[in-house]
């Protein structure tokens, strides 16, 4: 199973490659309304985790998302 900070630097590693933001620094605590990013560059970060690790996340597990941890927290218990 990873470890949250290996999700978290798997995570902050999408965001700049996705988004190409380099500037946005992740941290568990970090709001994703606070990310600045539109609706559809946050399905692309979604769709980008989801290829990654070959697993589906529920649109009622994606609009529950309200900080980095929650993502994690999901992740943590998905991912091998």
């Amino acid at each position: 199973m990873m470890k949250q900070d290996e999700l978290l630097a798997f995570l902050q590693k999408a965001v700049n490659e996705v988004i190409g933001e380099n500037s946005i620094v992740l941290t568990p605590k970090t709001k994703l309304s606070g990310l600045s990013i539109t609706s559809f560059a946050m399905i692309q970060l979604i769709c980008y985790v989801e290829d990654h690790f070959d697993i589906e996340i529920p649109n009622s597990e994606i609009r529950s998302f309200r900080t980095v941890k929650n993502i994690l927290d999901y992740l943590g218990k998905r991912v091998p």
